[in-house]
């Protein structure tokens, strides 16, 4: 119909002559392409590999979280030899048994201070507890904790 058929009729005689509306089709909310599941594939399989790295680091140093512990919950009166048989064990674990299990005095304090983090050093404090000096159980503690934190393993 053109406009001038129109001109003359009233409103619900044009409403009349309407044809009913039918409704659209539904849009899917799927993607249509495959593209999107292989990137929802991707991200899933790269959060897996995300969780088993950190479940597997967690599980790896366990045992310096064990060691810290240790550590911490020693008192003021502890001895120096406490303190480095934590270390030990601690290395013992992560390095060549053979060559930490026989390390003692002047070559177990190179051994720390080799692998220390950056900021720890340790002085020969089983020399220092002998000769009756004054013995810094807090210090040695906060070095030991710093150690066990940071200290780099190469074998």
């Amino acid at each position: 119909m053109n406009e001038a058929e129109l001109e003359g009729l009233e409103l619900y005689q044009v409403m009349d002559l309407m044809a009913d509306l039918t409704p659209s089709e539904e849009i899917s909310m799927m993607p249509q392409t495959w593209g999107w599941a292989v990137l929802a594939g991707i991200i899933i399989v790269a959060a897996l590999l995300f969780w088993y790295w950190q479940r597997r680091r967690a599980l790896k140093n366990q045992h310096r979280r064990f060691a810290i512990s240790s550590i911490e919950s020693l008192d003021d009166n502890c001895s120096a030899l406490d303190i480095s048989t934590i270390l030990k064990r601690c290395a013992l674990h992560d390095f060549n048994r053979q060559e930490v299990a026989a390390l003692t005095g002047q070559q177990w304090q190179t051994f720390l201070n080799h692998h220390a983090p950056e900021g720890v050093e340790f002085d020969d404090f089983n020399q220092l507890h002998y000769h009756g000096e004054p013995f810094n159980v807090a210090a040695l503690k906060s070095n030991a904790i710093k150690w066990l934190s940071g200290y780099r393993v190469s074998l």
